[in-house]
């Protein structure tokens, strides 16, 4: 069991910071584990300004993981990967002057720092984390170094500058203090510390698992905490050529100022724990979308035309804020449509959703990249994705088309067939959505003008033929060996590899093309349409929405009971 007062006495702390222990640092130390992957190590980054309490958080989380759990978990700071002395002076000599103070993204050894998460990450030891001495300003000798001789199951890396993402060209056009307007005139230094940042600091945080901030009030409140963190240096080590004095040390957080101010803006937007502090440290408020230890963790499988977007305007304004309530308790909403990638993906945007999606009615599955720790087996690196599909090719399906055109040709056009002035004339689409619209790969829309008869001989046809037709609000669908349950059921297995926690899969549909998807999930709820009949399903229990649309969305998700918890647990660790 781990020492609490141990702790505290050994970092001069009193007993407030022991009521912050037992009120939020011990329950997200126990969900932290409750994130933990069988075997694969969980990397945890803590942001927070000079001061701010981050290299305490972060040991107190390691000595508790390691004194609780069989799991080693291993605490660092991006500090400790500072360039040696001489090579920042190279820097200052090569690149600009400014370099030879450290602290700044481009004055640390990214790429040791990327080796030692290769080998956190593979699972191999030994590992020897690297320590930097401030009072000498120079990294300590190999012998000083943190030695692990067994695997690090959990890496938890704090620093300034952890997790900040780089600025737009345009913030940098004008000098933020004093020593940016005297000494960086031309704006060189800052665009290559924003470039460093952009680029080799990215591909280090942008592998981490959970991202937590120590949120300060304001940059004003640095200099403060700074100056008491100088203060405690110099008890231990005396006063030496590298210790500050206080005029000093605000000279020296200018340099820290542009991205610290950064941060504070834009970092709480991306983290998943962001502890909010007053200028005595004193914890006023709490964000926490991380899944609560040991509960159920809805997944949300939902349909666009009808369901989450209105039949007839394609908007879901009703549903905004429900959605945004299930980004912010970290609820996955996975879209699963006939629309294709290209028409899902600007939906998604515009409805800020970042979780995978499923295109062209179950027929491929799109995973944006670190959204898993690693990419699925089989899957296709496109761009920002990972691609799994479950279908064929669309020129499979043409050559299948044009035997069934023999005899069914008359009561059916694909879209292919119909071009883009067809489409536009069906739909009432236009511009980039109508042209979206038309990019299929592994699907082919067909606009059904014969009767129901005749479509009853057109799927025994496509039947025998090794296809399935499903018909949708529109249109009908030819497919091989793949629907949207299909799909459903494939992602829910990936997830389960990937959470230490049980999972409960919810289905909206309106259209029999989601039967498929309806029947799998664990809840199914069935949206009113007013164009069409109800899906008839087979399983005994299922929710039926009075509303249609999107309203009918909202209403009936928000009164699951488990949505209820979900969003409930969430505001009560924000609001503390």
């Amino acid at each position: 069991m781990m020492d609490i007062n141990a702790f505290l006495m050994r970092h001069k702390l009193g007993s407030h910071y022991a009521q912050q222990i037992a009120q939020y640092f011990e329950p997200l130390a126990k969900q932290v584990l409750a994130n933990k992957q069988q075997g694969k190590a969980l990397f945890v980054t803590i942001n927070g300004a000079q001061g701010s309490g981050k290299s305490t958080l972060a040991e107190f989380l390691a000595q508790y993981i390691c004194s609780e759990t069989s799991y080693h978990a291993c605490a660092c700071s991006i500090d400790d990967f500072y360039y040696l002395k001489a090579k920042r002076l190279e820097l200052a000599k090569e690149v600009h002057p400014l370099f030879a103070t450290r602290g700044v993204p481009g004055t640390h050894d990214i790429r040791l720092l990327k080796q030692v998460l290769d080998k956190i990450t593979q699972g191999k030891s030994p590992v020897a984390i690297p320590r930097f001495d401030k009072a000498y300003d120079d990294r300590a000798s190999a012998e000083q170094w943190q030695q692990h001789t067994k695997p690090i199951d959990i890496f938890i890396l704090e620093g300034w500058c952890v997790s900040t993402p780089a600025q737009g060209s345009s913030a940098l056009a004008q000098p933020i203090n004093q020593l940016e307007q005297e000494r960086d005139t031309q704006g060189s230094w800052r665009r290559c510390v924003n470039s460093c940042l952009a680029n080799e600091y990215q591909d280090v945080f942008n592998r981490a698992d959970i991202r937590i901030m120590l949120k300060a009030p304001s940059f004003d409140t640095v200099l403060a905490w700074r100056w008491q963190q100088e203060q405690k240096l110099i008890e231990q080590v005396g006063e030496t050529a590298q210790t500050m004095s206080k005029d000093q040390i605000a000279d020296f957080i200018s340099y820290f100022e542009r991205l610290t101010r950064h941060s504070l803006c834009k970092l709480p937007h991306m983290c998943e724990v962001v502890f909010e502090l007053d200028a005595q440290r004193t914890i006023t408020a709490y964000h926490n979308a991380l899944p609560a230890q040991g509960g159920t963790l809805p997944v949300i499988f939902t349909d666009l035309d009808g369901t989450l977007l209105d039949h007839n305007t394609y908007q879901c304004d009703e549903a905004q804020e429900l959605l945004t309530k299930l980004a912010q308790a970290g609820v996955p909403v996975i879209i699963n449509s006939s629309k294709t990638a290209a028409e899902i993906i600007p939906i998604c945007q515009q409805l800020d959703i970042h979780d995978p999606f499923i295109a062209e009615n179950g027929a491929v599955l799109y995973i944006p990249k670190n959204w898993f720790d690693s990419p699925p087996e089989g899957a296709r690196n496109e761009g920002s994705y990972w691609v799994i599909p479950f279908s064929p090719s669309k020129t499979t399906i043409h050559k299948v088309l044009n035997v069934l055109k023999q005899q069914f040709g008359a009561y059916f056009e694909s879209f292919t067939d119909l071009g883009l002035e067809g489409v536009a004339r069906l739909t009432g689409l236009s511009g980039d959505a109508l042209e979206h619209s038309l990019t299929r790969e592994y699907s082919e829309p067909l606009y059904w003008h014969g009767s129901t008869s005749q479509l009853r001989e057109f799927t025994l046809a496509a039947r025998s033929l090794g296809f399935t037709v499903l018909k949708g609000g529109r249109f009908v669908h030819l497919t091989q060996g793949a629907d949207k349950g299909v799909a459903l059921r494939y992602f829910m297995g990936l997830m389960k590899q990937q959470y230490n926690r049980q999972l409960h899969s919810i289905a909206l549909g309106d259209s029999h093309n989601d039967v498929a998807m309806l029947e799998v999930a664990d809840t199914a709820i069935v949206i009113a349409n007013p164009t069409h009949k109800t899906p008839i399903l087979s399983r005994e229990c299922a929710i039926f929405s009075v509303q249609t649309g999107p309203r009918g969305w909202r209403e009936t998700l928000q009164n699951l009971a488990l949505i209820k918890d979900q969003i409930n647990a969430s505001e009560v660790r924000e609001y503390g």
